[in-house]
């Protein structure tokens, strides 16, 4: 009688998807650190001179561009490392979203509470 085994992925289909995920990180990653590179360049040179040292909105838009260029890479850094099941989990983060949402949860339903007794006195 023959047996019927469970579906094995193919190893060679996971190291490809493997390979495609770290290629697609790889390029990612150049791409944002070779632009943050080139505006915290600029930055730099414009600290040095006397024209736009003082433009503080000049270097702000700047930095707002590091930091969301910053962001993006990490996001789709994130994405292609979870596709294949290798993304980082901060332990210590989720703990603290976990108080945060604890706090919430029991601020609103503290709110309900004060709220309820308002209607029940009004």
């Amino acid at each position: 009688m023959k047996t019927q085994s469970s579906p094995r992925p193919d190893l060679g289909d996971s190291i490809e998807s493997l390979r495609i995920a770290v290629n697609e990180m790889d390029g990612y990653a150049a791409a944002a650190f070779n632009e943050i590179q080139a505006i915290a360049s600029l930055v730099l040179v414009a600290l040095e001179s006397p024209r736009y040292c003082t433009n503080a909105e000049v270097i702000a838009h700047a930095l707002g561009i590091i930091h969301a260029r910053a962001g993006d890479a990490a996001n789709a850094i994130n994405c292609s490392a979870e596709a294949v099941g290798c993304n980082h989990t901060d332990d210590v983060q989720r703990r603290r979203w976990d108080a945060r949402t604890a706090s919430l949860e029991i601020e609103r339903k503290a709110h309900g509470i004060v709220m309820a007794a308002k209607g029940a006195t009004a």
